[in-house]
């Protein structure tokens, strides 16, 4: 990369660009390597994570460093006001007065969060503010820091210095208060996220979601985030084939941290890989009782019941989770088959219709769900241009349709085989013979 960055600033000083040029170097986040316990990033809110490096070279730009902190909110405004474009109303601030003219940063309360540990584990948020020398940290066990004393975050003063925590408590409550009337409702995706997935983002440390008020009297990450390496270290086992040590070691885990969202799913799907239904069914249980707006424990819960072959118990379990996120469309698409298995076909077309007419990433397996409840209905046409659209929308698996037990009604329809036959054959890789 610094190779490459060379040959572009060499060639802006050769097209004698390079003094008209704002460039910008910064870092997203940090790393924890063990400072305060933490190995990587995105459960806690200290410095070793917090603070990033930003280095600006812009037009007319003075040397120098700057020691009031700035957030990595004012580079949109900073970039604009050098391009001289107008933006609307941002949270940050333009720095070109200090790049330029050396006037001093504004002092202000500067707004920082990790909702990670929240989202993925079931920990507390970590929601704060920075002014000047002054940390405060809110949690389920308050922090507040001088660093200009303590640079490190060694010394909590929280019981020291009420007043300041009392001050940027009541602005931190006043921010949140005014983001929350002013915020747009949130989208549910339109799949929610699988447990493979959702332990893949974890790892990585990104997640999405939404903190409910209960959330908030999670336990600390701080005291827990150690326990993240014990859980990726049961991914590890699990995708080698090895469900039993990873069951073990999230049994033990969750000894510690009862409540760990992630580890209660994993260790559901490690037994269920061992043919141990009925412990299955109890971390997932729990993870769903303890967590009952959360998609992903709702579908592997819902799931393992199917398996079992208690339908009409999935469909409440997906049904319920609708309450929460009305338009979720995996929730709805296991709804929607459930009842159809159920024989519930009326109530399972409704569901299919209505969510093909949002559209979304799952169109093409409602419109299959609305081709076999067509069949069933006996409108064999409507079912045959169901399907079509099924397939000119980008549906694929050839074999479930040929061989999925609750499609024999529509495999019964005349001109089936003749509509699967549309369905292109997989791409060849290059460099095989095709077969």
């Amino acid at each position: 990369m610094d190779q490459e960055l060379g040959r572009l600033f060499d060639a802006l000083r050769e097209m004698e660009l390079w003094d008209e040029t704002l460039v910008i170097v910064v870092g997203d986040h940090g790393e924890g390597l063990y400072d305060h316990g933490e190995k990587m990033h995105a459960n806690l809110v200290y410095q070793s994570t917090l603070h990033v490096p930003l280095i600006v070279k812009a037009p007319g730009g003075r040397p120098g460093v700057v020691d009031e902190p700035v957030s990595l909110v004012d580079l949109a405004p900073t970039i604009l006001d050098f391009t001289g474009v107008e933006g609307p109303p941002m949270e940050g601030v333009s720095l070109r007065p200090v790049i330029v003219e050396g006037d001093p940063a504004p002092r202000r309360e500067l707004y920082f969060e990790t909702l990670a540990g929240s989202l993925v584990y079931g920990w507390s948020p970590l929601e704060g503010l920075r002014r000047g020398p002054w940390k405060y940290v809110r949690s389920s066990s308050p922090e507040l820091f001088d660093l200009g004393e303590d640079p490190d975050e060694t010394q909590n003063l929280e019981n020291v210095y009420g007043d300041v925590v009392s001050e940027l408590g009541a602005a931190l409550d006043e921010r949140m208060t005014v983001w929350q009337a002013t915020a747009s409702s949130a989208e549910t995706a339109t799949t929610p996220v699988d447990p493979a997935s959702l332990e893949l983002l974890a790892s990585l440390g990104y997640l999405g979601g939404f903190v409910t008020e209960e959330r908030r009297e999670g336990p600390d990450p701080r005291d827990l985030v150690h326990l993240e390496m014990e859980i990726f270290a049961a991914r590890d086992e699990m995708a080698s084939n090895r469900a039993a040590a990873a069951e073990a070691r999230l049994a033990g885990l969750l000894e510690t941290d009862p409540t760990n969202r992630l580890a209660l799913m994993m260790a559901a799907k490690a037994a269920s890989q061992q043919g141990e239904a009925a412990r299955a069914l109890d971390y997932s249980r729990r993870a769903l009782e303890l967590y009952p707006e959360f998609s992903p424990a709702r579908i592997l819960h819902g799931e393992l019941r199917v398996a079992r072959g208690e339908i009409a118990e999935a469909a409440e379990i997906f049904r319920g989770g609708l309450e929460y996120t009305p338009d979720d469309g995996g929730l709805s698409y296991r709804l929607a088959v459930a009842l159809y298995a159920l024989e519930r076909v009326d109530e399972a077309q409704e569901i299919a219709d209505r969510m093909i007419s949002r559209g979304g990433a799952e169109v093409s397996s409602f419109l299959v769900l609305q081709a076999a409840c067509r069949a069933s209905a006996g409108d064999p046409d409507a079912a045959l241009s169901a399907l079509r659209a099924a397939i000119a929308s980008g549906y694929r698996d050839r074999g479930v349709l040929e061989d999925e037990a609750l499609l024999a009604p529509l495999r019964n329809v005349p001109g089936f085989a003749e509509v699967v036959g549309t369905i292109p054959a997989p791409a060849t890789p290059q460099g095989e013979a095709g077969g």
